[in-house]
């Protein structure tokens, strides 16, 4: 069964229910005024029906930029026979409880009183863990948790591993001491 798209619908009643007034009114009075009104309400119409065309051509040419966008920025090549390694059900929730313990340690560390004025940024993290990556080529991610300084770190952090896996500039396994990251082969 097709979804039916509420709004798409709404849309072609108050058209539909608008021609058939229009219709009406053309069709049941007679005098010159009333007649110049419903020319009116044509011409407004044919107005609204031109914009939409217009808008509907713009949205039809930014999707298909979108598309060619996908296309040139978003390859990656993989080598033939590669297997990734990782079970794609386990590892984010495993990942998920390793930040979460991190977080909850942290929780507990910190004073009630503390003011903060340092701020993180997520691409100087990225470029961090990166250097990290390149200097160590595998790093436990509960190490990188433990550093951090506050919540805001933590998060911060969590982030940045996040993305750098997204980005395929890195990966993670889980092993039996825990969940390492580490920088892939191809970057």
């Amino acid at each position: 069964m097709q979804r039916l798209d509420v709004e798409v619908a709404s849309d072609f009643l108050v058209m539909a229910s608008t021609l058939m007034q229009l219709k009406s009114k053309a069709l049941l009075t007679m005098d010159q005024e009333a007649q110049e009104e419903v020319k009116g309400e044509k011409e407004k119409l044919a107005q609204q029906i031109e914009e939409y065309e217009q808008v509907k051509e713009i949205v039809g040419v930014l999707e298909k930029k979108q598309d060619e966008a996908e296309k040139i920025f978003r390859t990656r090549v993989r080598k033939a026979g590669v297997k990734k390694k990782r079970d794609p059900k386990t590892i984010p929730g495993q990942l998920f409880e390793v930040f979460k313990n991190a977080y909850n340690e942290l929780k507990m560390r910190e004073k009630i009183y503390k003011v903060s004025g340092e701020q993180y940024s997520l691409s100087k993290r990225i470029k961090k863990l990166r250097v990290l990556l390149k200097e160590n080529k595998r790093i436990s991610v509960k190490s990188l948790f433990e550093e951090a300084n506050d919540k805001l770190d933590l998060i911060v952090t969590f982030l940045g591993i996040l993305e750098l896996i997204k980005l395929e500039f890195a990966s993670f396994d889980k092993e039996v001491e825990g969940i390492y990251i580490y920088l892939k082969e191809s970057v």
